[in-house]
């Protein structure tokens, strides 16, 4: 089971499980939340966040922003509204794609302005051998 590495080996018992679903409402996930480390990872990779049924609820209730917590305790203590990322690379186009985005902390608020701009690839130029070279 990666699950139970991927949290804390030796206390991977002590780890509260929550149903994770998709943007539809539909379960699709087990996502494991360890309280002390405050890490989450989902049983089948399934969801790349915690609230998934909530993302598409501000877009047909108005331009609302979607509420995204810094951590599952504070996505718990809101009522389970908004969402809290558990991969930030698998949600990282659908976040830029849903926008706005609401959150508590303007640190937060920079750390998720960083991780979810998008970056070109390093481009490397081959030296020339065209003809247009040679003659140069």
């Amino acid at each position: 089971m990666k699950l139970m590495h991927t949290i804390v080996p030796a206390l991977a018992a002590a780890a509260f499980i929550v149903l994770a679903r998709n943007y539809f409402g539909r379960p699709v996930d087990l996502v494991a939340w360890h309280p002390r480390t405050g890490r989450l990872a989902a049983w089948q990779e399934n969801v790349p966040l915690l609230g998934g049924e909530n993302v598409l609820r501000p877009r047909l209730c108005g331009n609302r922003p979607l509420v995204v917590h810094r951590t599952a305790l504070q996505w718990l203590q809101a009522g389970r509204c908004g969402a809290v990322i558990i991969d930030q690379r698998g949600c990282a186009d659908l976040l830029r794609q849903i926008g706005p985005l609401e959150v508590a902390e303007h640190d937060y608020a920079r750390h998720l302005r960083r991780s979810l701009t998008v970056r070109p690839p390093r481009i490397f130029v081959t030296p020339e051998t065209s003809s247009e070279a040679r003659a140069a």
